[in-house]
């Protein structure tokens, strides 16, 4: 089965229009892009209230795995992109924070639960970029690994 959306017609400019409403919607706050060199947008930054105060969260659009996995899905070389890539990308982001909104919204878990991994740390990386630095330095963690 090829990669979700991989025929979006879409332009990833839409869709990130689309992820900051629905990100503002919930509460979310000092919603910020950033964009690579080529003006193009790679990666969305926002903060939450928890417990009086704001936590930043961090989501990239990574446009090269998408290209990489369509590349040995999809045939059609109009699909084969980076432009394409790029739509797709950020669509599977959008697809990906509406389905977490559903489930913080059923109130399963908190959406601080949901985004912890994206949590952006004092150095600028998020949570998971953090723990899996140390895990290939081979440094101490406080993971239990091997338990």
């Amino acid at each position: 089965m090829p990669i979700s959306n991989y025929t979006t017609k879409v332009p990833a400019s839409q869709t990130v229009g689309e992820i900051q409403q629905l990100l503002a919607s919930i509460g979310c706050r000092e919603i910020m892009l950033y964009y690579d060199q080529d003006k193009h947008p790679v990666k969305v930054r926002f903060s939450y209230p928890v417990a009086k105060q704001e936590l930043f969260f961090a989501l990239s659009a990574n446009w090269e795995g998408v290209l990489k996995v369509m590349r040995q899905e999809v045939s059609e070389k109009r699909y084969l992109t980076e432009v394409h890539a790029r739509n797709v990308a950020w669509r599977i982001l959008k697809d990906w924070i509406e389905a977490q909104m559903a489930i913080v919204q059923a109130g399963l878990v908190q959406m601080e639960q949901l985004f912890l991994p994206y949590a952006v740390t004092r150095s600028g990386n998020t949570l998971y970029e953090e723990i899996s630095l140390k895990l290939t330095e081979g440094k101490d963690s406080f993971l239990m690994l091997n338990a």
